[in-house]
């Protein structure tokens, strides 16, 4: 009712609503509020954010539906931020600024863009980007501080790691080699803090 009427910014909190929509069956209405983004009267990726990959999420949502490859192209434009110009990985998806959102910002737009595509290169960023984010996130006690700045567990520095890997994993095959360890991640993380 509330949410979900507009995308001037192409970020994560309207496309969270916008998805909701579009699982709700109003498709067409969404499709009309992203056009300028398909179309080229905007760019989605304009001063980019991490928020600005997860925000692509919507695009994926209606890429699965349709097929639409407009719609694959702008999540690719996303996933492809973690790929050199030659092609080759990067350390991890850029802008994460050693947040435990960046799980969320950076996995599920790559493991989406792999399963449009077919291609397993953006399956292994996903996973390296996730290694990349425990690295510097994730706790001895298996809870994810914010940042490494501050050891603090707070509720949202672990929704949006517990959202992103799951996320993730409905995207990503059962027979990649990282699905099996990312499952078991996401057990011991919800394990972690249910206690």
């Amino acid at each position: 009712k509330f949410y979900g009427h507009d995308f001037d910014q192409p970020v994560y909190i309207p496309a969270m609503a916008l998805i909701g929509r579009v699982r709700l069956g109003q498709q067409a209405d969404v499709a009309a509020l992203v056009a300028p983004y398909i179309d080229g009267r905007k760019d989605s990726l304009a001063n980019a954010s991490s928020s600005h990959l997860s925000g692509h999420l919507i695009f994926a949502e209606l890429a699965q539906r349709t097929g639409d490859q407009r719609y694959i192209d702008r999540v690719r434009a996303a996933a492809d931020l973690a790929f050199t110009a030659s092609g080759e990985m990067k350390e991890a998806m850029p802008l994460h600024n050693e947040m435990s959102d960046s799980v969320f910002m950076g996995c599920p737009i790559l493991a989406s863009a792999g399963k449009l595509t077919g291609k397993s290169i953006y399956f292994d960023m996903a996973l390296r980007h996730f290694h990349f984010m425990q690295k510097l996130c994730l706790r001895a006690d298996g809870l994810y501080r914010h940042s490494p700045l501050n050891e603090a567990a707070w509720g949202r520095g672990n929704a949006f790691p517990a959202l992103g890997l799951s996320w993730t994993l409905l995207n990503m095959p059962e027979s990649h080699p990282g699905y099996a360890e990312m499952v078991r991640s996401f057990q011991e993380h919800m394990s972690a803090l249910k206690k």
